[in-house]
């Protein structure tokens, strides 16, 4: 191939991939050669909204993704990437200004987390993040979403404790969107974008943060986003099995009900070795929990059990709450009945 019929073919796909008819007939023309054809998940292919009404009441938020030393709570934030955007109750109208910085940490980065992101200890070097910094940059915005909020906000609020975190409602668009009943094969950010038809480089923030817009910007009759919303602003009630003895039995029952194990605390309102499950703070989703946790299977008596609030403001937090309740399966006469409930390891809570 000559340079001229190079530049010639190159100058054919520009004209072509600039309008919907001649991607169209571009696309078309690569399948049938067995090819396809995907577009980039960047800040200038983002299709803003253009209508007027909807963009002068948009209000904004913040699409966070970080890169981190390692998984553990005692890891740090090694890079920050934050995108502005505009939305209303249908969808994200609009891509804003982006934050992109790299920070080095005080505890080494793991070999694991290195070899994901490529990230080293020479390419952070130097280089610092200020909670001003990140607070300015989040002034403004009403929320914060993340596509894995339960491990992105407790790494920022612990790396940047004075940034404002801590004050902002927070989304997650991997557990509050129904990507199967979506018709996505997985939940995982690569997946969902790719079955949109974009690619990205992944497992870098700066990419993260504008691969998560594209797909919240997914669906016709409600977009992906407008789903999250929906569900993150509905309260919720985490409630702790606390398992003070190991039973085969019991812990194959909770987690089949849909509990999770925390081995740490950090999500089970800072206990240890704690079953815990998030449910909708509804008269179904507590009796169908009520009903488990007295089951034979689980605890076999009715039980009164440390349980918290959840709302935009204080979920996916490694924060632990400023009240601590208690889940009731049954409404105790008597302060001996409930304390008879109550497991044997809580004896400050009688």
């Amino acid at each position: 191939m000559t340079p001229e019929q190079e530049k010639k073919i190159r100058d054919l796909i520009g004209r072509l991939s600039g309008s919907d008819e001649g991607r169209a007939l571009l696309g078309s023309a690569l399948e049938g050669a067995g090819l396809a054809m995907l577009r980039l998940a960047t800040l200038g292919n983002f299709p803003t909204c253009t209508d007027p009404d909807r963009l002068s009441a948009a209000r904004t938020g913040i699409i966070l993704d970080s890169e981190t030393t390692g998984l553990e709570a005692t890891d740090e934030v090694v890079e920050l990437a934050m995108l502005r955007f505009r939305f209303d109750e249908q969808g994200i109208l609009a891509l804003d200004e982006v934050f992109n910085e790299l920070r080095e940490p005080g505890v080494p980065i793991s070999e694991g987390a290195s070899r994901v992101t490529g990230i080293t200890a020479e390419t952070v070097a130097g280089k610092r993040i200020t909670d001003d910094q990140v607070a300015q940059f989040l002034t403004g915005a009403e929320l914060v979403v993340a596509h894995n909020a339960g491990f992105d906000r407790p790494m920022v609020e612990r790396t940047f404790p004075g940034a404002g975190f801590d004050e902002i409602a927070w989304h997650c668009s991997l557990a509050q969107v129904d990507w199967e009943e979506r018709g996505k094969k997985g939940r995982s950010l690569e997946s969902v974008v790719l079955s949109e038809g974009y690619v990205y480089g992944s497992h870098r923030a700066d990419a993260d943060v504008f691969a998560t817009a594209f797909a919240l910007n997914s669906g016709s009759e409600e977009t992906s986003f407008s789903e999250m919303l929906r569900k993150g602003v509905v309260e919720t009630i985490k409630v702790v099995a606390e398992s003070y003895d190991f039973n085969e039995t019991r812990n194959a029952a909770l987690k089949n009900a849909g509990f999770r194990f925390s081995k740490d605390g950090s999500e089970s309102l800072g206990l240890k070795k704690m079953w815990y499950k998030e449910v909708q703070n509804t008269p179904e989703e507590t009796s169908a929990v009520s009903d488990l946790l007295r089951s034979r299977e689980v605890f076999g008596k009715e039980m009164s059990l440390p349980a918290s609030r959840m709302t935009v403001l204080n979920r996916y937090s490694g924060r632990s709450p400023a009240t601590q309740e208690r889940f009731r399966t049954a409404e105790f006469q008597t302060l001996r009945e409930e304390a008879e409930a109550r497991t044997p390891d809580q004896p400050s809570l009688f």
